[in-house]
């Protein structure tokens, strides 16, 4: 679909590789795109990125701080759930998958692991080595940083 908007509509009406302009999380799309697509970074001239948040975001770490604790509630409600109307918790269930899996986007936005973003007494850290991690997110954070 790409390839085609390239070659069709940019090449055909204005000659030459396409400049991308960019914004905020269209950078890391486009940075991504390039790295993980060779083939598009030789199509594309320039990439004009406008605000990317390469070094992460700050507020992608607070709404993992300031995430409720869940867990022993979330557990009950759907155990009753699935007693009382089984097809429904499975839906529910689907829904809380997808919601858990923004937590990895989360983690993609967050400060690198080498740029120190919290101290805890103890020195500065990254927000990866954080010991507040919630543990129901301890393997995510593990995931993330492989």
């Amino acid at each position: 679909m790409l390839d085609d908007f390239i070659e069709h509509d940019v090449r055909s009406r204005h000659g030459g590789r396409p400049i991308v302009v960019a914004h905020s999380l269209g950078c890391l799309i486009v940075r991504w795109l390039v790295c993980h697509n060779p083939v598009y970074a030789q199509k594309i001239q320039l990439v004009v990125a406008a605000g990317p948040p390469v070094l992460g975001s700050a507020r992608a770490f607070r709404s993992v701080i300031k995430m409720p604790d869940l867990t022993l509630w979330a557990n009950r409600l759907y155990g009753l759930m699935r007693l009382l109307r089984r097809s429904n918790a499975d839906r529910r269930e689907m829904a809380l998958t997808k919601s858990l899996m923004t937590v990895l986007s989360v983690l993609e936005l967050m400060p690198p692991r080498d740029v120190p973003v919290i101290d805890e007494g103890t020195g500065p850290r990254s927000a990866f080595e954080w010991r507040g991690w919630p543990e129901v997110l301890l393997k995510i954070v593990d995931l993330a940083l492989k």
